[in-house]
């Protein structure tokens, strides 16, 4: 097998840059652009497969339109081998596409063979028009990879209306606030705790909400984009089906692991799950909380006052594909929350304030 390497040369010495698996990141933006141009032949070749794999993509490209096909962008693919290839945990866009925003994900470990599991991963954005540019990278050794979407600037306002009057009569709002006595949280980090619970405890209720934020989205100066709108009747849906989940309680240890990695995210003056130390969610709440099992984290940036405005944002959870931050918040397993808010990017226009939500059980 020949094998083909980099080389740059630095003050006289060898630095080998990994190659990147171009056949496997070939074969995904292929099937992704089949998936754009012909949705219906795209879903005759591989519904079984896709059925497997995640059986809401089938759904959508039922009722798929014909998409232009995606633009590999070369500056996206430095951005996503950025992230693999030097861990740079907040990669920078220097290309020319004008993108209003990023969609981005990673994974690492023992990684899929098939091309068509990545486009599952991702299907959302792979149906929706307004994400018009990706960078995907696979390190050689198929340990590693990273996507970066470019959202375009343009996108389609969708009209909804719910007029319906909100009824939370039946609603304890004193039993969800279960942190009005704990002294370490101040008072909008126990009222996200109390939103968090409005959510989980009264899934019905919360949906006529989600519902009144489409409304109001829709009439808002920014309007309602489709794939906001695709991901709030979905989240509707789930809702008004879903079982009450558990109030969740406040534990020092978890919000201990919250602050401590916000702290580290303001004094980078950036927002991301990987800690500076390379550290993961799950391993630096169990860390400060050595009687626990399991545990996992949120991280919500808005310029809502309100915790009600993250909360929305986090249960939407539109351009990620797996729904991750939703069925995370929602999660049955558990049992105990600590969140820390912190100020973000101040303009004269807005406030961005940074949230930490983590769970644990």
């Amino acid at each position: 097998m020949k094998k083909i390497f980099c080389v740059l040369f630095v003050f006289g010495s060898l630095v080998f840059i990994p190659a990147q698996n171009t056949e496997m990141a070939a074969k995904v933006i292929k099937l992704i652009n089949e998936a754009r141009t012909k949705p219906e032949k795209f879903l005759a070749d591989n519904q079984t497969a896709l059925q497997n794999y995640k059986p809401a993509f089938v759904t959508l490209l039922k009722k798929s339109k014909h998409l232009p096909a995606v633009i590999e962008d070369k500056d996206l693919v430095e951005m996503a081998k950025n992230v693999i290839e030097k861990n740079d945990l907040n990669p920078q866009y220097k290309g020319k596409n004008q993108n209003c925003g990023i969609s981005s994900g990673k994974n690492t470990g023992t990684l899929s063979k098939d091309a068509l599991y990545y486009v599952c991963e991702m299907y959302t954005n792979v149906e929706d028009k307004s994400y018009l540019y990706l960078g995907i990278y696979f390190n050689k050794a198929m340990t590693g990879y990273s996507f970066q979407w470019g959202i375009g600037c343009e996108r389609e306002k969708i009209d909804y209306t719910f007029a319906e009057k909100i009824d939370s009569s039946g609603v304890d709002f004193n039993k969800l606030n279960t942190a009005k006595n704990v002294t370490y949280l101040s008072d909008i980090e126990k009222q996200m705790i109390a939103e968090v619970n409005f959510a989980r405890a009264y899934p019905k209720v919360y949906a006529k909400l989600v519902a009144k934020h489409l409304n109001d989205l829709s009439k808002g100066i920014w309007g309602l984009t489709q794939d906001t709108y695709d991901a709030g009747i979905e989240l509707i849906k789930e809702l008004e089906t879903q079982e009450p989940r558990s109030i969740l309680k406040p534990k020092e240890c978890v919000y201990k692991a919250a602050k401590k990695h916000g702290l580290d995210c303001e004094k980078r003056k950036f927002s991301g799950h990987t800690g500076s130390d390379g550290s993961d969610p799950w391993d630096r709440i169990l860390k400060e909380c050595t009687d626990l099992k399991i545990a996992n984290e949120n991280l919500a940036g808005n310029v809502s006052v309100h915790p009600r405005g993250p909360v929305m944002s986090l249960l939407l959870d539109d351009g990620i594909s797996s729904r991750g931050h939703r069925y995370n918040m929602l999660d049955k397993r558990w049992l105990y929350i600590g969140c820390y808010r912190y100020l973000g990017k101040k303009t004269e226009y807005y406030t961005l304030y940074e949230w930490i939500q983590n769970f644990a059980g």
